[in-house]
């Protein structure tokens, strides 16, 4: 699958083209009994993650879930994770299959306006899946 993505920098556009496959999907979809928005920390590192938290994006900034799922679909993700406890919220989590992909995304979309989420300028950063406590 190749999918394109824009955003306009300043009076300028990049164009990512990216490969995807959509194996991750199913796994954190089966996870159906916890919060999966629960599964990530907040951005604490600048190392790429195939894992990213988007600021800016989301009901609260008049940004529908069906909206959101199309254009991080249309980037390659393999799923786009929302906060279950709230009906209005500011920011999501977006797994991609491998770092590199969510690198490109991540360039190409922090702190710029994009096209396809009215022209919102996001704030994208690498997330991580938190890690479990043992004993």
């Amino acid at each position: 699958m190749t999918s394109a993505a824009s955003c306009n920098a300043e009076g300028g556009t990049s164009r990512l083209l990216f490969l995807g496959s959509l194996s991750l999907k199913g796994m954190i979809a089966a996870n159906t009994s916890v919060d999966n928005f629960a599964m990530f920390t907040k951005p604490r590192h600048t190392h790429p993650t195939k894992y990213l938290f988007v600021g800016n994006c989301g009901t609260a900034v008049g940004l529908t879930e069906e909206a959101v799922e199309a254009f991080f679909d249309h980037l390659g993700a393999v799923d786009v994770i929302f906060p279950q406890e709230r009906k209005s919220f500011s920011h999501i989590f977006v797994v991609f299959d491998d770092e590199g992909v969510a690198e490109g995304v991540l360039h190409s979309l922090d702190g710029k306006p994009c096209h396809g989420l009215g022209n919102r300028v996001l704030a994208a950063k690498y997330a991580d899946l938190k890690e479990e406590k043992v004993g």
